[in-house]
């Protein structure tokens, strides 16, 4: 992995392993990486819109979504959903309340 990452998500989804958020120690991050097994590398996938540690993450019809979590300031109740066919996120509708942590 090529960052460093303290309360990060973790998918699987077509057999690949998605590092999706968390902090470096010193801020949220917005970044996500994923393994392959195949061939044994990590690669930088497209960045989420909002920095995220201790954030939810699952994986639903061919999607990984990414809820809640914290920022630098607060928990979030926003979500987001990336597409690895485009490999793009997109904020989908928000939680009705603040969540971080554990599931």
């Amino acid at each position: 992995m090529a960052s460093r990452r303290l309360g990060v998500g973790v998918a699987v989804l077509n057999g690949q392993l998605y590092a999706v958020g968390g902090s470096d120690g010193q801020q949220p991050l917005s970044s996500v990486e994923h393994y392959d097994p195949r061939v044994g590398t990590w690669h930088r996938m497209s960045c989420m819109g909002t920095r995220r540690k201790h954030l939810g993450v699952a994986v639903y019809n061919g999607l990984i979504y990414a809820v809640g979590g914290r920022d630098e300031v607060t928990e979030l109740s926003s979500a987001e959903c990336f597409d690895p066919r485009t490999r793009t996120w997109s904020p989908v509708v928000a939680m009705t309340s603040r969540r971080s942590g554990d599931a």
